[in-house]
């Protein structure tokens, strides 16, 4: 199981912790071996303003698994951190400084499509352990949507997007719905905490990648959350990024569901 510490910056796994710069380490290590290993599967998003994204087309397996996605789990291997645990502990790997050495010796084995830890398995597989982090997502996605139905009634249509479908992973949208017979968009991201204390603005902090959206909403969710609300639905205006950070400001006035935190 994984845990963060704010504090000590420091990424603590069953076994082993390990630190931003050792995470920043193994994000490149990890795009340069799935580029290596996938060059020809490989499809580079090029963003105005933003740094390139490399994504993967999605292998026959996550194609049958997933109907509608066209771009593998590969692609998000290299930010995963519930997936450093998984193979830390499944491999029983007790030094961080052993990680790349063990994941270069199994490549094969986690990242090709018939290889042993693939594909779904009883015991670890990189596609289960990627899906199970993808399914939150789409967990706050299915709440946002009813959300939409709620606030805009039926006719309002929401349609989820699938994950890592065109859609989703190149235009960032995630649902798809109708005001007044006009298609709109949303982008849904997970909520950590929403302040309110700045006049004027809402300073939302956010766990998940930080980028220009160019949907009509953003929408930020925590379907767990026991206090106030569990969703913030904003229109896409006016919106300030610090990734550093990972807070995003947007104007009060912006703020479809007001209340506050």
């Amino acid at each position: 199981m994984l845990r963060f510490s704010d504090l000590k910056r420091e990424f603590i796994t069953e076994t082993f912790s390990y630190t931003d710069s050792d995470f920043y380490d193994y994000n490149v290590f990890i795009d340069k071996l799935i580029y290596q290993m996938h060059s020809e599967r490989a499809v580079n998003i090029s963003q105005p303003g933003e740094k390139d994204v490399i994504v993967y087309k999605a292998f026959k397996y996550e194609k049958d698994e997933m109907p509608g996605r066209e771009y593998s789990v590969l692609g998000k291997v290299n930010t995963n951190m519930k997936l450093i645990g998984r193979i830390a502990s499944h491999f029983e790997i007790k030094d961080f400084s052993d990680l790349k050495n063990r994941i270069e010796e199994l490549k094969e084995s986690l990242f090709t499509e018939n290889g042993e830890f693939f594909k779904s398995s009883p015991t670890f597989s990189v596609w289960d352990t990627i899906r199970s982090t993808e399914e939150i997502g789409e967990m706050n996605e299915e709440y946002v949507s009813k959300f939409i139905s709620k606030g805009w009634g039926p006719e309002s249509s929401p349609v989820r997007e699938v994950t890592s479908s065109y859609k989703d992973m190149i235009l960032g949208i995630d649902i798809t719905f109708n005001i007044g017979g006009v298609e709109k968009t949303c982008q849904v991201k997970p909520l950590k905490s929403a302040n309110f204390k700045e006049r004027g603005v809402v300073i939302i902090k956010s766990s998940g990648v930080m980028k220009n959206y160019k949907t009509d909403f953003l929408a930020f969710v925590d379907i767990y959350r026991t206090y106030g609300n569990k969703c913030f639905f904003f229109k896409n205006q006016g919106v300030i990024y610090d990734r550093k950070e990972k807070t995003i400001t947007i104007p009060y006035q912006n703020l479809v569901n007001k209340g506050y935190d």
